[in-house]
């Protein structure tokens, strides 16, 4: 059935019922540990955007992963309730948890009630939204106007008017003054809508009209220019005359390791489990994929497109890739995974020789959700258990364990800016193997705290190696980043040994 023929899209009392359920309890899970220590990029947001003059914040750009938006509102939160961990990660976690009934909401356009909430319930224990809703940067904030602004998409393009268009507006502007990775969601959107034109007859009662979307997408440049105006100059500046050091970093080849580390980890980090969940994971998706497209090439397009999008934008615009850009599209992937999951449910019911009858299907399509949302709880309980970066319990561990007068240095970039500008230790900051060398030998023991290595080994390799040659690693301090170990060496004098416990 073509989706643009669903007119009954009020859910019942019981699915509403349902809905609040599963959103009181995603943000319940999104509070716990809420107040655990601060990771890298989340010093740096409250440091150099959360902690500035509003006014300075308005009018600069001062890298390509800041969110404006984001910090005002962590500004407007640190206002009101202070400092502290959990206050500046407060608009995260809001949107996070906002993003349940709006996945619902889109959900219900193209799916029936209970792929819906099936998406929604996935999306409420997800281990990897958890984490990022209790991330003070505003990933949650771009993911819940990537929904939005697909839902106000399909409004526009059902119904006349201009009403959903302005709205459609205002919220990609809210996006892209949140971060310009939403770029690509208007984009997506505009490639749609021209497309529109040349697909069969019956896909044509999407459209109604150019003018409107055209208006629509319009309207959100000029709202998001005038937001940008006052750093305007900044941001040419930056995009033109800064090109990014991570080419050698942050590579396709290092983001397809990164996401299998990224979700090994949220499931466990049992690897035969991880694998086991990729063999089921491809064919739900194909299935997924296969009957969106048999349903609606529009609907299809509205969640693989961004995709695409989004993965030639960033490797041609700064040719660097990071798992975390595609986190805004996880919506849109849980919708094709329930739709799978539907599928392959009424194919199970058929096998045992039942009548596939929709709501038998219900009932094995809910065992395998069932089965996921549990794997996923599970893995919280470790999640809860770390912070995302122990850069506290290196500190503490240093400060326990060296003797006054010991030269105690931090390396690279990250370690340096955090352990300075946030936590206010006067450690040295090491800037090469020759500084090194001369702290070495001075006859004292010399303590070395770093994080991030390949960022390290980007930075500095002869530095890094000398470290890994002569400065052995006495603790390292985990946490639920991966890769984002904080590592604590220490060099003794010749004749010294023993082992810090």
């Amino acid at each position: 059935m073509n989706p643009a023929e669903q007119t009954d899209k009020t859910p019942s009392l019981p699915s509403i019922k349902i809905l609040m359920l599963l959103t009181f309890t995603g943000a319940v899970l999104r509070s716990i540990s809420l107040n655990s220590p601060l990771w890298c990029d989340e010093i740096v947001t409250v440091v150099q955007s959360v902690r500035i003059p509003t006014r300075l914040l308005l009018t600069t750009y001062f890298y390509d992963n800041q969110h404006t938006l984001y910090s005002l509102l962590a500004q407007g939160s640190v206002s009101i309730f202070g400092d502290a961990p959990w206050v500046v990660r407060l608009p995260a976690m809001i949107c996070g948890t906002a993003c349940i009934p709006a996945l619902y909401l889109l959900g219900r356009e193209f799916a029936g009630e209970f792929e819906s909430l099936g998406a929604a319930g996935l999306l409420a224990v997800s281990y990897h939204h958890i984490w990022f809703s209790q991330n003070a940067r505003g990933y949650t904030l771009l993911m819940l106007a990537a929904i939005l602004a697909t839902w106000l998409l399909i409004q526009g393009l059902r119904r006349p008017g201009f009403r959903p268009w302005f709205l459609y507006a205002l919220t990609v502007a809210t996006g892209m003054y949140t971060h310009l990775t939403m770029v690509f969601i208007p984009i997506s959107h505009a490639l749609i809508c021209s497309l529109l034109w040349l697909l069969p007859q019956e896909e044509m009662k999407w459209l109604t009209g150019w003018k409107r979307p055209a208006a629509g997408l319009v309207l959100s440049a000029i709202l998001t220019l005038v937001l940008y105006g006052p750093m305007a100059s900044h941001v040419v500046n930056f995009f033109v005359n800064k090109p990014t050091g991570m080419k050698n970093v942050s590579t396709p080849r290092w983001a397809l390791i990164e996401a299998w580390n990224v979700m090994q980890q949220g499931l466990g980090a049992v690897p035969i489990f991880t694998v086991l969940v990729l063999l089921t994971a491809v064919p739900v998706t194909i299935c997924g994929l296969v009957s969106y497209l048999r349903q609606s090439r529009v609907a299809f397009a509205l969640f693989v497109l961004p995709v695409i999008v989004t993965l030639a934008g960033a490797l041609v615009l700064r040719g660097t890739l990071y798992p975390r850009f595609f986190f805004y599209l996880s919506g849109f992937g849980l919708l094709i995974a329930m739709r799978g999951i539907s599928i392959i449910g009424q194919h199970l019911i058929s096998l045992i020789g039942a009548k596939p009858a929709p709501q038998k299907a219900e009932y094995a399509c809910s065992l395998l959700v069932s089965v996921v949302i549990i794997c996923s709880a599970i893995s919280l309980g470790s999640y809860y258990r770390s912070p995302k970066q122990d850069f506290e319990g290196a500190i503490a561990f240093v400060e326990e364990q060296s003797v006054v007068g010991e030269p105690v240095v931090t390396v690279g970039v990250s370690a340096n800016f955090c352990i300075e500008r946030y936590y206010g230790r006067p450690w040295h900051k090491l800037a090469s193997a020759s500084d090194l060398s001369k702290l070495l030998n001075k006859g004292r023991r010399v303590w070395v705290v770093y994080a991030f290595p390949r960022y390290l080994q980007s930075e500095n390799a002869e530095l890094a190696l000398q470290i890994r040659q002569q400065v052995p690693v006495v603790r390292e301090f985990p946490g639920t980043l991966s890769g984002g170990t904080v590592i604590v060496c220490r060099a003794d004098p010749v004749g010294i040994g023993g082992s810090v416990p």
